[in-house]
């Protein structure tokens, strides 16, 4: 069954338009399947009370991959506004019709973090991942996208990034993980259209799919914390106890 999107109706989200020192929490419809039912993400923005980059963090884009979920939320939890330099841009699930499923893959059986930057034109999780783009990376300087292992693997904390990129390099080394993998990109990844647009970027491997596991949300929300400090987004100390494998 062709399902086609709302890409006329689709708005990059302007930070802008939201007022300093507040969190805001609303679902931004991105797609429309042939039945005329709308599809939206959630999503969080973050204005802090003073000038500085935006950070875009975002997960799920497996509709099986729960710990990125609760890292974010976690992170908000703690967070104090009239001390923060920037915003962040929250996007908690990507892949909306898979999560509502339980299931890894879009609804058209496409792993969608091999569909960025998408196509309008294309299959329906391509035109997906075009209205996702469109939405969200333009608002961004930033991005920290969370994942977990696919179903049968364990994963060690580890980061994916390009570390010939300094920006990046240093992001990667500050976020703490076990294991850093240089990977350039180019597989269709969130990550890559966002480096393609000239936004450093990292995708952090926290954990195992379909659960939700307490130290995985732990170090997550201190690895973005250093992120943030690195930055200067945020004041404080940036926590490294590990000496990771490239």
């Amino acid at each position: 069954m062709k399902t086609a999107t709302l890409i006329d109706d689709v708005k990059t989200i302007n930070i802008s338009d939201f007022e300093r020192n507040t969190r805001t929490n609303f679902y931004a419809r991105i797609f429309q399947q042939a039945t005329g039912v709308s599809l939206k993400v959630p999503v969080i923005v973050i204005r802090g009370k003073h000038d500085g980059p935006t950070l875009g963090i975002s997960a799920a884009v497996h509709g099986n991959e729960l710990n990125g979920i609760r890292i974010i939320h976690a992170l908000l939890e703690d967070l104090d506004l009239s001390q923060l330099r920037g915003n962040l841009l929250c996007i908690p699930v990507v892949n909306v019709p898979a999560f509502n499923l339980g299931q890894r893959h879009f609804l058209d059986g496409v792993d969608l973090n091999h569909a960025f930057p998408g196509n309008a034109e294309g299959k329906p999780s391509e035109q997906y991942a075009s209205a996702f783009v469109k939405v969200f990376l333009p608002s961004i300087d930033y991005l920290i996208d969370i994942h977990t292992a696919s179903e049968g693997r364990l994963y060690a904390l580890h980061v994916r990034a390009d570390m010939d990129d300094e920006r990046t390099r240093e992001l990667s080394m500050n976020f703490n993980p076990d294991i850093i993998l240089d990977i350039r990109g180019g597989d269709g990844t969130l990550r890559t259209s966002a480096q393609k647009q000239d936004i450093p970027a990292i995708t952090v491997e926290a954990g195992n799919p379909s659960v939700i596991q307490g130290r995985m949300i732990y170090d997550g929300e201190v690895g973005i914390t250093n992120v943030m400090t690195t930055l200067d987004m945020i004041d404080g100390h940036i926590t490294i106890n590990r000496n990771p494998v490239i």
